[in-house]
């Protein structure tokens, strides 16, 4: 297992967990998953999970849920499956019973959780997708090294292309537009910054007015907000990004569905550089969100 690859479940909710069998013919180029549970006598659990299966004519995706209980006499649980990748949720019902839960593939282990009680398990294993460095660096992206040794992190800008191109379609957005856009921005600015959320970690901003008002303006204006929101972004991993990045997502999700599911899934499946090092996910998902709502437009 490359290092890093644990990190790809990282912010993702996953849907569905294990598995069953096929009429169809199973082609050679998947891997054996074995999702194996042990624990003691009356634990009990749930779970589902998803896999994608490649069949001698195709592939497909497949979900299914899974439960069971230990007893005295089995104390280890096993599924087994093929495919191409996998991910699921195991949640233990008897929290006072821990479980642990192992992920291999081909034999490897290459995902653990050790002695589950309250809560739920993640378990994911994707290919991974090789990145062209060079050919990305010409598109407005960094890759700097960082610890631990064997990871680089990503960093993204506009290209002079991009950035004049954002420049040409503000200049077609109506002043009063405009100036709607500026005084909700401002007013976020103004909420993210309130001292009343500094031991806030999760997605505040979504909750207060000015970041409702800007989704309300899209509604009504559209596509055309969007540069006002690009030429806004700074580039970091700043509150201000990471409200613009939220703001982007659930503009996405209603009308480009197809340009962030193209990133989660890049995300998803972690990305390496041509030499096998680890690209931490998520560290320029903003901007290349950005960068992909911008070359609709």
């Amino acid at each position: 297992m490359k290092k890093g690859l644990r990190l790809i479940i990282a912010g993702i909710v996953f849907t569905g967990l294990l598995v069953g069998s096929s009429g169809c013919a199973i082609g050679p180029d998947n891997f054996q998953f074995i999702v194996r549970l042990t624990g003691p006598a009356g634990a009990e659990f749930t779970g589902s999970c998803t896999y994608e299966v490649k069949d001698l004519i195709g592939s497909r995706t497949i979900e299914a849920d899974v439960q069971g209980a230990f007893t005295t006499e089995t104390t280890t649980i096993e599924y087994t499956i093929a495919g191409t990748e996998i991910s699921g949720k195991i949640t233990n019902k008897t929290p006072d019973k821990p479980i642990t839960i192992v992920l291999l593939k081909n034999g490897v282990e290459v995902r653990r959780v050790d002695e589950l009680g309250e809560g739920d398990a993640y378990l994911a294993w994707y290919p991974p997708i090789t990145i062209d460095t060079e050919a990305q660096e010409a598109k407005g992206y960094r890759y700097e090294p960082v610890e631990p040794a064997g990871n680089v992190v990503e960093t993204g800008y506009f290209t002079d292309d991009e950035t004049n191109k954002i420049a040409g379609l503000i200049e077609k957005i109506a002043p009063e537009i405009k100036q709607q856009f500026e005084e909700q921005y401002q007013a976020l600015i103004t909420a993210i910054n309130d001292p009343a959320y500094a031991v806030r970690s999760d997605p505040f901003w979504k909750t207060t007015g000015p970041y409702e008002n800007l989704l309300k303006l899209y509604q009504d204006e559209g596509d055309q907000i969007l540069p006002l929101i690009f030429e806004k972004l700074e580039g970091g991993q700043t509150l201000a990004d990471h409200s613009l990045g939220s703001l982007m997502v659930d503009i996405a999700s209603e009308k480009h569905a197809d340009v962030l599911g193209q990133i989660q899934f890049e995300d998803l499946h972690g990305r390496y550089t041509e030499d096998g090092v680890y690209i931490l996910p998520y560290s320029a998902s903003t901007i290349r969100l950005a960068k992909g709502l911008l070359a609709v437009l």
